[in-house]
């Protein structure tokens, strides 16, 4: 098994390509083909959660959530930040599911992203990070 490329990898090849058909054909393994909610379904069955556990973690809306495992709705880049709390996810795992989702990634160099970044290393609940973010003035991800 082949190990996939990185994004830099894949710019690479782009610019020395000369058909586009070609570079899709020969990269497609390496492409993101899944939409949000099959993404979704994924990380849950892979870290085996219930999604009882999910949406008390995310402080979700149960429909809302179930709304986006059906593929019914699509989130905002809060609402992907706020599921990868009740996902449990790392830094890493949660920026891949923002830009999966087209959204931007967390950035260090902006505060409220920063404060966001530093209660997910820390581990830190979805409540907690939402005192982090008041205590800062910073939008809550969730009122």
């Amino acid at each position: 098994m082949s190990k996939k490329k990185t994004t830099e990898q894949l710019i690479n090849d782009i610019v020395n390509s000369n058909d586009i058909k070609d570079f899709l054909d020969k990269n497609k393994a390496d492409l993101i083909r899944k939409e949000f909610h099959h993404f979704l379904m994924d990380i849950i069955v892979e870290k085996d959660l219930e999604n009882r556990d999910i949406i008390e973690k995310s402080q979700m809306n149960r429909v809302y959530f179930y709304h986006l495992l059906s593929g019914k709705r699509k989130p905002s880049r809060d609402k992907i930040i706020q599921l990868s709390f009740g996902l449990g996810l790392s830094v890493e795992e949660m920026q891949q599911l923002l830009k999966v989702s087209n959204m931007k990634e967390l950035y260090s160099k902006h505060k409220r992203d920063a404060i966001i970044l530093f209660a997910i290393t820390h581990r830190m609940s979805l409540i907690e990070t939402n005192i982090l973010l008041d205590d800062e003035n910073e939008q809550l991800l969730c009122e």
